[in-house]
C-alpha cells in the first residue's frame, strides 16, 4: 500500500520521485493465510505473496523485464526462498 510520495527538484534539470510504502497489509495477509494452511491445500497451490511494488523493485535492480517470464519465474524463486523474505512466504520452508 502506497503511504506517500514525493518529488523532489535536482536543481540540475531533473528530478526525484521518493516512494513510500506500508508492507504491513501484504504481511498480515500473509501470515493469516499461512496459519490457516493454505499454502498446504491439495485444490490449490499458494507459496507466498508479493506486493508489486516489491517485484517490480526487485525486477529493476536485477534487470528483469516484464516479458521475461522465465527470469521473473527465476527471481521470484529465488527471492521467496532468501530467508530475508521468509514473511512473504505461505508456505514454510523452501519453495
Amino acid at each position: 500500500m502506497k503511504v506517500k510520495e514525493n518529488f523532489r527538484n535536482n536543481h540540475d534539470g531533473t528530478f526525484t520521485v521518493e516512494k513510500q510504502f506500508d508492507n504491513t497489509p501484504y504481511l498480515e495477509r500473509t501470515q493469516m493465510l499461512r496459519s490457516m494452511g493454505a499454502g498446504k491445500l491439495p485444490e490449490s497451490w499458494c507459496v507466498g505473496s508479493i506486493p508489486m511494488h516489491l517485484l517490480a523493485q526487485w525486477m529493476k535492480e536485477e534487470n528483469v523485464a516484464w516479458d521475461d517470464r522465465d527470469g521473473r519465474s527465476k527471481l521470484i524463486m529465488r527471492k521467496l526462498n532468501d530467508p530475508d523474505f521468509k514473511k512473504l512466504r505461505i508456505v514454510e520452508g523452501k519453495v
